[in-house]
C-alpha cells in the first residue's frame, strides 16, 4: 500500500519537474540539464530509501 502511494507521489513530482524543465529549457538549456540531473539523482535516492523502509 505504502509503495503504491510513494510511487504515485514520485510520478506526480516528476511530472511537475518535467513541466518546470520544459519552461526553463527555453530560457537556459544547460542550467535545466544540470538541475534535471540533480533531480534524477535525488529521486533515485528517494526511491531506494522508500524501497528499504
Amino acid at each position: 500500500m505504502m509503495h503504491n502511494a510513494v510511487r504515485g507521489w514520485h510520478l506526480t513530482n516528476i511530472l511537475i519537474v518535467l513541466v518546470i524543465l520544459l519552461i526553463n529549457c527555453k530560457q537556459n538549456l544547460t542550467y535545466s540539464i544540470n538541475i534535471g540531473a540533480k533531480v534524477v539523482i535525488i529521486f533515485r535516492l528517494a526511491q531506494y530509501l522508500a524501497y528499504f523502509m
